[in-house]
Parts: C-alpha cells; sequence; structure tokens
C-alpha cells in the first residue's frame, strides 16, 4: 500500500502506456520508450505530493490551475491574495517539488510522431489535455490529482545574490532578468 498523498513512478507510467495504441488495441508505446519516460518525468510532481490546494477555494480544476500559473508567473506579487482571502505567495519552478520544467529542445520527446517546431504556446493544450487523461487513470486516492502546465517563455524575476539580496541598477530599481529558458512547466497539484 502506498501511502494515499502521492503516487509511485510505476502508477503514472502504467496509467501513461494506454495513451496510444496500435489499430488491434495493444499498446504502441512501453515503459521504457521516449514519450512515456517524457510524459511520466513531467508528471513527477505527483510523485512528491505536489501542491494541496484546497477545494472550498478552488472547486475545479481549471480553477486550481489558474491559480497556480499565477504563482508561477512573478509579474504577480507573492503577497497578492485572491477572491477568498489567500495569498497566491511564489513558486520557483525550477526548484520547487510540484514541478518539472520542460525547455523547447525537450518538446520532440512528447511527440508520437516526427514533430514539427513548435512554440510553447502550441505545445502547452496539447500536452495538457494528454496529461489530464493520464492523470484520469491513475487508482483513486480520495482526493483530486492534477497539473498546471504553465508557458515560461517570456518571464522575468528579480536578480538577486546567492544569499537573497536584491540587485538594482544606478536608480536604484530592481534589476529583472530572464526566470526560465523557453518551455513549459508542469505543476502537479491535489485538491482536497
Amino acid at each position: 500500500m502506498t501511502d494515499p498523498t502521492y503516487y509511485t513512478q510505476p502508477e503514472i507510467i502504467r496509467a501513461t502506456i494506454p495513451e496510444w495504441f496500435d489499430r488491434d488495441g495493444a499498446p504502441k508505446y512501453g515503459a521504457s520508450t521516449p514519450i512515456v519516460r517524457a510524459y511520466a518525468g513531467a508528471l513527477s510532481g505527483l510523485t512528491r505530493t505536489g501542491l494541496r490546494i484546497d477545494r472550498d477555494d478552488y472547486p475545479t480544476p481549471a480553477m486550481a490551475s489558474n491559480r497556480i500559473r499565477r504563482m508561477i508567473d512573478h509579474a504577480y506579487p507573492g503577497d497578492e491574495i485572491d477572491d477568498a482571502g489567500n495569498p497566491f505567495g511564489q513558486i520557483d519552478p525550477t526548484d520547487h517539488p510540484a514541478c518539472h520544467l520542460v525547455t523547447v529542445d525537450q518538446f520532440a520527446g512528447f511527440a508520437a510522431n516526427t514533430p514539427k517546431v513548435i512554440g510553447s504556446d502550441t505545445f502547452r493544450p496539447k500536452v495538457t489535455q494528454t496529461a489530464r487523461r493520464i492523470i484520469a487513470r491513475l487508482p483513486e486516492r480520495g482526493w483530486v490529482a492534477g497539473v498546471a502546465v504553465t508557458v515560461v517563455d517570456d518571464m522575468v524575476k528579480v536578480s538577486t545574490t546567492p544569499k537573497g539580496k536584491v540587485h538594482t541598477d544606478d536608480n536604484g530599481d530592481p534589476i529583472m532578468v530572464p526566470a526560465y529558458g523557453p518551455g513549459v512547466v508542469f505543476t502537479a497539484y491535489r485538491l482536497v
């Protein structure tokens, strides 16, 4: 019996394999193929419990995903509050256990066929729907698992030193730097 607050990697792989099948109904890809590994890796935040989102404040997965995207986007201040009075906070997708960053050069691993060159805005809706179908095949745990997929191409953050001191320009204004390379962030969450 696994801990009911997370999924195991084998459970995620078993839920991913049925996503693609041959005409005779047999699975098209095995557990070790790149496309299965890519999706299992992208959903790896579910193996680390993911973010806990209160269902009373965010009753639907769409509302939870919107909140998470605001937590990742540093254009929203960390002390901003939602309609229920909850602070959004901030998530650094390169360092948060619920997050998995996929850069544009990794997009090809998510394609069943030879992929065309696509951008993050095109990639996000396709992988979001596939990830949601995979999550729907996971075993019930008494809460709703989900994933928010966020485009991070143009995000910036305040430049800081390793000790957290903010870099400023000659006028004393904070210096903004690119936050992440172009790509998308998969953020796992639990609606409880």
